[in-house]
């Protein structure tokens, strides 16, 4: 759960400084909960890799992010800022989940160009991702927003060109408008975001609500 470990407590730390009366609470889940907590009213929003629309629901970008490609660090000179999707090709490759939206974008990419790893890996989480790229197990393709968490690791992240480009959304029960005190978080996370990406799955929701009294 990147976004919550990396992003919201950033965002929720400004976010309180100007509006402390504003209670926020989180819950990290997977995309289908969280859609369903929000189309029933128990979650005013959710913020995470929801690239399909659904029933019920309207979905808002919040801020833009793109594939990279994350490797064991070598020297300066052996690694560039950006690299070819061939690249890939022939290295033991680090991969999510099926059901993850992020891996899901990489498997189009890789069949749209032929690309054959030399083997794969599946694991559950990008941060497990990072880690074992780390360890020299292979290379993982994650979104942009993980090298806040790549910075805490030995690793190289470069950004894979063609770039593959996408928006992370937020979503609230169709036909809902949100209030100016959602509105405000949703401004607070995207400038904390800063264009970066953000992880697939699990996603991450925030309940702001005013308190009485």
């Amino acid at each position: 759960p990147l976004i919550a470990q990396s992003l919201l407590p950033i965002a929720i730390n400004r976010f309180r400084a100007q509006a402390p009366h504003v209670s926020i609470s989180v819950s990290d889940s997977s995309p289908s909960e969280l859609q369903h907590l929000v189309e029933s009213g128990r979650l005013d929003a959710a913020y995470g890799a929801f690239f399909s629309k659904a029933s019920g629901l309207d979905r808002h970008p919040v801020f833009a992010g793109r594939l990279q490609l994350v490797s064991p660090r070598k020297s300066a000179e052996e690694q560039p800022p950006s690299i070819a999707w061939e690249r890939i090709g022939g290295q033991p490759l680090i991969t999510l989940h099926e059901s993850s939206p992020i891996q899901q974008l990489t498997d189009a990419q890789l069949a749209k160009y032929g690309i054959e790893p030399a083997s794969q890996l599946s694991v559950n989480h990008l941060e497990t991702m990072i880690a074992f790229a780390e360890a020299g197990l292979g290379v993982g393709v994650l979104p942009s927003f993980a090298q806040a968490a790549c910075r805490r690791y030995g690793v190289h992240v470069a950004t894979l060109v063609p770039a593959v480009e996408f928006h992370y959304h937020r979503i609230v029960r169709a036909g809902r408008h949100p209030s100016p005190t959602l509105q405000a978080f949703t401004l607070m996370l995207a400038e904390v975001a800063g264009g970066d990406g953000v992880p697939g799955r699990p996603c991450s929701a925030v309940h702001p609500r005013a308190r009485s009294g």
